[in-house]
C-alpha cells in the first residue's frame, strides 16, 4: 500500500471514533481499516501519535478569487456592502489579479483540511485548472449576473462552454451552471440555462433569498419567492445546490424539499453582513440536504469550515432557545457526507474501506485541545483550521505541515504581494 496511517484516533461522521486504528491508502482509496496493523508493508508510514483523522472538508458555497479583498469593507449590510465597497473594488481586479487572489485562497482552504470547493466566479477555467494542479476537487463555474441585455456573448456563457469543452468528465473539475440569484438576473438568463441543461446535464447553484430585500424585491419584479420563481421557471433541473436560503417560509421549504435541493448554510458570512440566520432545523425536518460554505473571504473573512461548523450549530440552539435542536454530528455531517451528496460525490466523505481517500489529519497536542475525552465535542467546539497538518484528496497528499507538494507557495505568495496588493490598493 502507499501509506498507513498507524496508532491513529480517527472520526467518522457516522461510525464515530475510534481510538488507535491503523488506516490504509492504496491508490485513490481506503483499503485498510483495523485495530491491527496489516501484514502489507507501506512504502510510506505516518505516525499517529495525537492526531486526528476525518474526512475531508467540503466547502460547498465559495468565491475563492475573493481571497484578495479580506478586509475590504467590515460593519455594512449586504446590499451596501456588495454594490458600494466590493464591486468597485472588483472592477479594478483584472484577469491575473483574479487567478493569483484565488491560488492564495486555494492554499488556505488546503492547509485548513478542505479537499472540494463549490466555487461561482469569474476566470472559471483557470480556476479549475488551478484546483486540479493543487490537486483539489472543485465544482467550478461562473454563473451569470446580468439583470437586462443578456447575450450569449457575456463572459459567464463563454466561460461555461470552456468548462464543459475541457472538463466534462474530469475525477477531480466538474463544471456547474446557475444563475447568481433571481433578482441580479432576467428571464433571458433563465432561459439559456435551461438549454445548456438540455445539452449537458450540469448541477446548478445559485444564491437564493439571502437577505430580506432579495426576497421583497423579487416578489416585486416577479411576483413571488426566489424559490417559486426558480421552481416555475426550470431552474431547479439538476441536483441544485442553494446558497444561504435564510428568509425562506413554509411553502418554500415544501418547495425545495420536492426538488430535491441541497443548503449550503454559510452561518459566517450571514452573520458579519446581518443578514440572518437560516432556519436550517426547519430545513432538516422537510428532509432537506444541508451542507457548509464559508462564502467569500471578503464576507467571513476567512475560510475555516471548523469555525462554520461550529456556528451552525451554536445558531440554531440559539434561534429555538433548545440545545437539543442540533448536534455535533449532525454537522460533522454537514462538512462530510451531506456536502459529497449536494456536489455529487459517489463513496466519498467517510473514513470506510472502499471510500476515495480524501482526508485531513489533525494536530490533537496543543493546550486547546486537552483533554480528548470526547474526539467529535472537541472537533466542533475546540478545532480550527491551524490545527491541520496534513490533507489528502484520493490519496495524493497536496497539504502537509505547510508545505504544499504539488505548487509552488512561496512563488503564489510572491505574485500576490508583487501583482495584486500594489495595483488593488494604490
Amino acid at each position: 500500500m502507499e501509506y498507513l496511517f498507524e496508532n491513529i484516533d480517527i472520526l467518522d461522521p457516522v461510525d464515530g471514533e475510534k481510538r488507535n486504528m491503523y488506516v490504509g491508502v492504496e491508490g485513490t482509496g481506503i483499503c485498510w481499516l483495523s485495530d491491527k496493523a496489516p501484514q502489507e508493508p507501506a512504502k510510506r508510514v505516518i505516525n499517529g501519535k495525537n492526531r486526528l483523522l476525518i474526512p475531508g472538508l467540503k466547502n460547498t458555497h465559495t468565491h475563492i478569487a475573493m481571497t484578495a479583498l479580506r478586509g475590504v469593507c467590515d460593519d455594512q449590510n449586504l446590499n451596501e456592502w456588495l454594490f458600494g465597497s466590493i464591486i468597485p473594488v472588483e472592477d479594478r481586479m483584472t484577469p491575473e489579479m483574479i487567478m493569483i487572489s484565488a491560488q492564495m485562497g486555494l492554499l488556505e482552504a488546503a492547509a485548513g483540511g478542505t479537499t472540494a470547493i463549490c466555487d461561482m466566479y469569474a476566470c472559471a477555467p483557470q480556476l479549475a485548472r488551478s484546483v486540479r494542479a493543487l490537486g483539489m476537487r472543485g465544482n467550478i463555474g461562473n454563473v451569470p449576473l446580468c439583470t437586462q441585455n443578456f447575450s450569449l456573448d457575456d463572459c459567464s456563457v463563454v466561460e461555461t462552454e470552456q468548462l464543459l469543452a475541457e472538463f466534462w468528465g474530469d475525477t477531480f473539475i466538474t463544471p456547474v451552471c446557475g444563475v447568481h440569484s433571481v433578482h441580479t438576473t432576467c428571464p433571458e438568463v433563465w432561459d439559456w440555462v435551461r438549454k445548456l441543461e438540455a445539452r449537458y446535464p450540469v448541477p446548478l447553484i445559485m444564491h437564493m433569498s439571502e437577505a430580506r430585500e432579495d426576497v421583497e424585491t423579487c416578489r416585486k419584479q416577479y411576483g413571488d419567492t426566489p424559490a417559486a420563481v426558480l421552481e416555475a421557471n426550470g431552474l431547479f433541473a439538476n441536483q441544485p445546490l442553494v446558497a444561504h436560503g435564510v428568509w425562506v417560509d413554509a411553502r418554500d421549504l415544501e418547495i425545495l424539499a420536492r426538488n430535491r435541493v441541497s443548503l449550503a448554510h454559510c452561518p459566517v458570512s450571514n452573520l458579519k453582513l446581518a443578514s440572518g440566520i437560516a432556519p436550517v432545523t426547519e430545513y432538516l425536518a422537510h428532509g432537506i440536504n444541508v451542507s457548509v460554505g464559508t462564502d467569500g473571504v471578503a464576507s467571513n473573512n476567512s475560510l475555516d469550515l471548523f469555525e462554520e461548523m461550529k456556528y451552525a450549530v451554536l445558531l440554531q440552539k440559539y434561534r429555538s432557545g433548545n440545545a437539543q435542536v442540533l448536534d455535533s454530528q449532525q454537522v460533522f455531517q454537514f462538512a462530510t457526507t451531506n456536502a459529497c451528496q449536494a456536489l455529487g460525490y459517489k463513496n466519498c466523505g467517510r473514513i470506510a474501506i472502499g471510500y476515495d481517500a480524501d482526508l485531513a489529519m489533525l494536530d490533537l497536542d496543543r493546550p486547546g485541545l486537552i483533554p480528548q475525552r470526547n474526539l467529535l465535542s472537541n472537533l466542533i467546539y475546540c478545532t480550527n483550521a491551524s490545527d491541520v497538518r496534513l490533507t489528502m484528496v484520493r490519496g495524493r497528499i497536496i497539504y502537509e505541515n505547510g508545505d504544499y507538494p504539488n505548487v509552488d507557495k512561496e512563488k503564489i505568495i510572491r505574485q500576490f504581494h508583487d501583482d495584486v496588493m500594489p495595483l488593488l490598493y494604490s
